[in-house]
This record gives structure tokens, C-alpha cells and sequence, in this order.
């Protein structure tokens, strides 16, 4: 049976105890499942495939030549160097029993190297294991001229055969007496070129006195071998990494070293690429998490010295995700490099910055131990954003929220100060971002509360405790009750009602808002349905769509198949979506919504005016309504803001667009917005939300008719 892929299934495999939530989120976005039988082949030697494997269940073996190479099982994984160096398959590998696997690609695979040290050093090891057998190659090859009898007459031969660098040279002046051709091709000499020189022009960073050192404990007898990795240097000059192993050899001439060496330049390299990934921005340039936590634990280990106090300035750009959607990713990478560059310009080399992911850069600033320092520091990080960026033409405007721990006040150990910078950096987000927080104890039970609504959450999904209020929605012509807004509400067994307010965000956050809102759209559907049975044909009902629900890959068939198994009158629902989240990627928005408005649904933009829209892709959309954010009405009376609502009205008009305005609470906001021409109004001065029958009540009660005739 294949397991249920989700994040905590995820997190339970130790290749990504590391990534934090989103980007196990992101990670499921990309990963595939594959299942096998017994004796499957999952693929063959010579294969191209630039993706590797984690075994979930059942088991796998690596194969070659008949002869089995590894056995892997649940939690492991496998197939990682060929993607690593985009090589063919070296082996093949099939099921022993039935399997599923997680099919991993290049982008995945990157991310875990930057986000799990663990990760990037088993690689490593794999690596210096691949060596170890190749150096046993080595020795092998050594063995064969050892046993050679008639040495002289048997020697070019031998070494010729060898796919190794062997060389041999006088003991006491070093001056070389063989070279097989592999090492003549490598270091660029050729045959009558050897005798002319010696094992120094060759080993570039040994001195006589190193190599004397080195291979001294052979002529002694004291050891059979000696182990070096250095580098060789060709004729041209250019030079090499090897590895080197050290053996006395008694020849027709007297003693002489042998070197076997094994050029390891790919292994170095894939090693480099393997540490850049791991700890460098690809982007910036800048040190990544992992280098940042590497370097805080190394300073606080350090034996020599005790550690200067320090600071740590966890930097989170606001509203960068919408300047990115808008601007693309060029422009978003453009605006990240500028940060990186005004930062750097202003602060001293002594200052360290990091680029953790995403807008989020880190500041480890020393000799920093007090609030008021502290906050100086973070006054110049936002001065540094304070003039415009010039960005692909656009003057773009930037401010950042920052999240401040103190070494040693706040935490004696790398992670744990990271930690609480995070959770200083989400204080000063909610509370309005362009803010700075300092860490302090007063946010942990903020944590625990957070994580004792999310299991509250699930509970009352599992037990039915979530009801729907629906608040009216008037036509501002006739007065008339034409609809609602269907807003939910949780039935707490112990608190009673719970303001959205409270348990809204921790769902957005948990992603339990996704189950939460299906739930909702199904009650909708239904409620639709029965009014449709009861003769109220007319009304119709809006649903909150969230950004996490409307991201899903199954959004579209979701809905259609709630719609298609409720029978309601579809043109009577609509799914209202802030300007946000269609913004955050247009196209895909254009795509989805064209699905979502061939089921017949009503579709509407929700907060509208508050976000970053682009009328190039607002014209093209799919949209019959848009709402109107209740902050332009707070203050209606204020010049500014009626000039917002007008522009808004206007706007609709000419898009063929109906309007609603939420936050209606007095009868002089009902009158101008009349007047300005506003199609629908929802608010306080019609109704509060209310439970069914109350709502129910509310239509009866509007003079003994039904609902209005208008249609949204």
C-alpha cells in the first residue's frame, strides 16, 4: 500500500529532519511517487536520469555484473552521485520486495544539500569511499610489477596496461627513472623528456625536505607505504590534485620509489561543488544557514578564547512577494542582490552577512550586547532600505522587519539563537512589519499556545465542532437581502465560540486551512442546495478561497467535484479570492481561474485596492465582482478615501465588474456609497454574521417576500 505523502511523513525521514515547514511544503510540490514489484527494474546501467531516490517502503538493490553493491531500505537513499555529476547510471538497481520510492529531482536536491549539512556529508564520504576503491586498484597494480620476475623486461608493459599515473624515482637524488604513458599524457612529457627530471619537478607543493620526511620510514623499512594527497604539476605549469601512494621497489638499478598516483580532479571537483552548495547563496554569493550556523558553533567551541558577546539581525524584506511577482524573477533577483550590496557598503568587514533563503538575510554583528546598541544597529539596517531601488525601470520602495538575539543572553548555542531570532522577526511581522522585535521569553508561550491551537484545530475538524455564520449582502437599489458572505466560525467544546481572528491565521499558517476551507465550500454547496429545494432560488452564497487552497494541483477538481456531488445551483456560488494571491503568480492565476469559471461560478477579488494589482492582467481575468477592503470605508467621509472607492467603482464599470463593500456601518456610509454608485453592501448596519436560522429570519423578515430579485 502506498503511504499517504504529506510533510509529516516527510519529516520523519532523516535526509529532511532540516528543512523547515515551507520548504517541505515546496518539496511535495515537486517529488514523485514511484511503486514497484518484486524484481522491478527501477533503472539499468548507462541510464541517464537526473533525479535520485528514498526508498518509504520495501527494499532495493544496487547491482553490477551480478555481484549486489548495496542494499537499500526504508529511510534511504540512493543513485545521488550520478545526478550529482549528470553521469550515467554506474549500476542497476531493482526491488527485492515491493517498493514505493520518492523520485527526487535536481532543484530538490540542491535544496537539501543547502539545508541539510548531513546530507552534503554523506556525500562527501561517498566520494572518499569511491577513492578508497580506487586506491585498492592502486595497489593492486603494484602488486602486479612486485611479483614481476624479470622486472626490466616485463616493466613498460605493466604500466602501460595500468589506468593509473605510476612513476618511479632514485631514492637518494630523486631523479625519475620510469613514467607509464597515462602519467606522459597527464603531466604533458614525453618518454626521452622523463629522465631529465626529478620527483620535485613533478610533486608541486613538496619540498626535498617533505618528500625526504615522507618516504624516509620506507627506506627504513619501518612502514611498506606511504600516503599523500597533493598536487602534480605539468609540463605547462598547470597543476593538479592526486592522490599518491609511496612503495619501495627493488629494480635491476637498486632501489627505487614507485609513486601510484590517481588523478582526482573530478572527485575535487564534485567536492567544491558539493561545499558551495551546501554553504553559498547561489544567488548572492553570500554564506547560506548552514555557513552561518557552522560559524556561530565554531566560535563558541573556539578553546582558545571565550567568546565575545554578539547579536543577530534576522532581516525579512515585507511585501517582497508581490514586488517579485510583479516585476519577475529577474527584477526580484536584481532587488535582492541591491540589498545585499547597500548592506555590505554599510557595515564593516567585522560585520558577517548571510542570505538564509528567500528575502531573508542575517546580520551576526559583534561586540553587541545591549537593546540600545542594538537598536541603533537596526535603525541603520532600515535607513539602508529606505531610498528607492531602481529596479528593471521601476522605483521600487523597501522596508524590512527585523528579529534581534543577543549571544549569551538569549542562547549559548547556534541553533537555538536562530530560533529565537525567528520567532523576535514573526513578532515584528505581525505587528505590522517595517518593525524591530527583540527576542524575550514572553514569546515561547506565544509558541505553545500556537502549537496547542493547531492540535485544537484538527480535533474540531475531526469532531464536527466548526459551524458556518452568514452575514447579508444588500443591493444598495431595492435594500433588498440578495445574498450572504459564508464566514466560519469554530463551536469550541470548552471556550464556546472562537473569534476567526484567532484561529484564522494559525490555520493559514499550519495549512490546516485547506481541509478547513473544503469543509466550508461543502456546507455552501449544501446550504445552496437546500434554499434551491425550498424555493429560494435567488440567493446566493460567497466562500473564502485561500491562497493555500487555491495553489493546490487539485484545486479546480476539487471544486468541481463538491459542485457536481451537492447538485446546488452553481451560478449561485462564489468563490472570493484576495488580490494577493492571484497576484502572486498572474499566469497560473489566469489559467485556474478560467477552469474555475467554465463550472459556472461566480468569482470575485476580495480586499480589493490593498494589494499590488497589474492591469495588464486584471483586464484578462475571469472576474465578475470585485470587493472592496473595508479600510477605504472606515473614513469615508475623508476626501481621499471616497476618491479610492470611486476610482474602484469606475474601475468595475468599465470592466463590466460588479461591486460589494464590506464595513458598512452607518446610514451616511450607505448614502455615499450610493451615490458613487456601489452595486452591494455588507456590513454591520444590516447584520452582524449569524447563525442559519437567524439569517433565515432576516429574509423572511424583509416584508414577508423572499430574497431580492437582484443577481450578483
Amino acid at each position: 500500500m502506498t503511504p499517504e505523502l504529506d510533510t509529516e511523513l516527510l519529516s520523519e525521514i532523516e535526509l529532511f529532519h532540516n528543512l523547515p515547514t515551507e520548504e517541505l511544503e515546496a518539496l511535495l510540490e515537486c517529488l514523485q511517487v514511484v511503486s514497484l514489484e518484486k524484481e522491478d527494474i527501477l533503472f539499468e546501467e548507462g541510464d541517464l536520469e537526473d533525479v535520485f531516490y528514498v526508498v518509504l517502503t520495501g527494499q532495493i538493490v544496487v547491482f553490477k555484473e551480478n555481484k549486489n553493491i548495496a542494499l537499500r531500505g526504508p529511510g534511504e537513499y540512493f543513485g545521488e552521485i550520478a545526478l550529482l555529476d549528470s553521469s550515467p547510471r554506474s549500476a542497476n538497481a531493482k526491488a527485492m520486495l515491493p517498493s514505493t520510492l520518492l523520485k527526487i529531482g535536481r532543484e530538490s536536491f540542491e535544496t537539501l544539500i543547502r539545508s541539510n549539512p548531513g546530507f552534503s556529508q554523506s556525500l562527501l564520504r561517498t566520494l572518499a569511499e569511491r577513492t578508497r576503491k580506487d586506491i585498492a586498484a592502486l595497489n593492486t597494480s603494484y602488486k602486479k610489477l612486485k611479483d614481476q620476475k624479470k622486472f626490466a623486461s616485463n616493466l613498460n608493459r605493466i604500466l602501460d596496461d595500468s589506468t593509473n599515473e605510476i612513476y618511479a624515482f632514485d631514492a637518494g637524488g630523486l631523479q625519475l627513472n620510469k613514467m607509464n604513458k597515462r602519467a606522459q599524457d597527464n603531466l604533458g612529457y614525453v618518454s626521452y623528456e622523463v629522465l631529465d627530471l626529478t620527483a620535485l619537478d613533478i610533486l608541486q607543493d613538496l619540498t626535498r625536505e617533505e618528500l625526504d620526511f615522507l618516504i624516509q620510514p620506507l627506506l627504513d623499512k619501518k612502514q611498506s607505504l606511504a600516503v599523500y594527497e597533493g598536487r602534480h604539476r605539468r609540463k605547462s605549469g598547470e597543476t593538479y590534485p592526486v592522490d599518491i601512494r609511496f612503495q619501495l621497489m627493488e629494480t635491476d638499478k637498486g632501489e627505487s620509489v614507485v609513486a601510484l598516483a590517481q588523478d582526482i580532479s573530478e572527485r575535487v571537483s564534485l567536492q567544491d561543488k558539493i561545499q558551495r552548495l551546501a554553504y553559498v547563496d547561489d544567488l548572492t554569493e553570500l554564506p547560506n544557514r548552514n555557513s552561518l550556523l557552522e560559524t556561530i558553533q565554531d566560535r563558541l567551541e573556539d578553546q582558545n578564547a571565550e567568546p565575545e558577546g554578539f547579536a543577530l539581525f534576522h532581516i525579512d524584506l515585507d511585501h517582497f512577494k508581490g514586488i517579485n511577482d510583479s516585476l519577475g524573477e529577474e527584477g526580484g533577483d536584481a532587488l535582492l542582490c541591491e540589498v545585499r550590496d547597500r548592506l555590505q557598503k554599510e557595515f564593516p568587514r567585522t560585520v558577517s552577512l548571510y542570505r538564509l533563503r528567500g528575502d531573508e538575510f542575517v546580520l551576526m554583528i559583534p561586540a553587541i550586547e545591549t537593546q540600545d546598541h542594538a537598536t541603533r544597529s537596526a535603525n541603520k539596517i532600515m535607513g539602508v532600505m529606505a531610498p528607492m531601488f531602481h529596479i528593471s525601470s521601476y522605483d521600487i520602495h523597501m522596508t524590512c522587519s527585523i528579529g534581534i538575539a543577543f549571544y549569551p543572553a538569549d542562547g549559548r548555542k547556534a541553533l537555538t539563537l536562530l530560533k529565537k531570532t525567528n520567532k523576535a522577526l514573526t513578532k515584528a511581522k505581525s505587528s505590522g512589519k517595517n518593525r524591530i522585535c527583540f527576542y524575550d521569553e514572553s514569546l515561547e508561550p506565544q509558541a505553545l499556545e500556537k502549537l496547542t491551537l493547531v492540535s485544537g484545530l484538527k480535533k474540531g475538524l475531526e469532531n464536527g465542532e466548526f459551524v458556518v455564520f452568514y452575514q447579508p449582502k444588500v443591493d444598495t437599489r431595492t435594500k433588498k437581502i440578495i445574498g450572504a458572505e459564508a464566514l466560519i466560525r469554530w463551536n469550541h467544546p470548552v471556550k464556546g465560540l472562537v473569534s476567526p481572528g484567532q484561529f484564522i491565521p494559525v490555520a493559514e499558517e499550519s495549512r490546516l486551512i485547506i481541509p478547513i476551507g473544503e469543509w466550508v465550500l461543502k456546507e455552501a454547496c449544501r446550504q445552496l442546495k437546500i434554499w434551491q429545494d425550498g424555493g429560494k432560488a435567488a440567493l446566493t452564497l460567497s466562500v473564502n478561497f485561500s491562497g493555500h487552497q487555491f495553489h493546490q494541483k487539485n484545486a479546480v477538481q476539487m471544486v468541481r467535484d463538491i459542485v457536481r456531488d451537492s447538485g446546488c445551483p452553481v451560478g449561485n456560488l462564489e468563490l472570493e479570492l484576495t488580490e494577493s494571491v492571484l497576484m502572486d503568480n498572474a499566469r497560473q492565476a489566469m489559467q485556474e481561474l478560467a477552469e474555475l469559471k467554465a463550472l459556472g461560478i461566480r468569482l470575485s477579488i476580495d480586499d480589493f485596492g490593498t494589494g499590488f494589482s497589474s492591469m495588464k492582467y486584471l483586464k484578462d481575468m475571469p472576474i465578475d465582482v470585485l470587493k472592496v477592503d473595508r479600510c477605504f470605508i472606515q473614513q469615508l467621509e475623508i476626501g481621499t478615501n471616497q476618491a479610492i472607492v470611486k476610482s474602484i467603482v469606475n474601475l468595475a464599470q468599465m470592466l463590466k465588474l460588479g461591486t460589494v463593500v464590506e464595513g458598512v456601518e452607518t446610514p451616511e456610509q450607505e448614502r455615499l456609497l450610493e451615490l458613487i454608485g456601489c452595486d452591494y453592501l455588507q456590513g454591520y448596519l444590516y447584520s452582524k454574521p449569524v447563525p442559519l436560522a437567524e439569517f433565515e429570519a432576516l429574509i423572511q423578515g424583509q416584508n414577508g417576500t423572499g430574497p431580492g430579485d437582484g443577481q450578483m
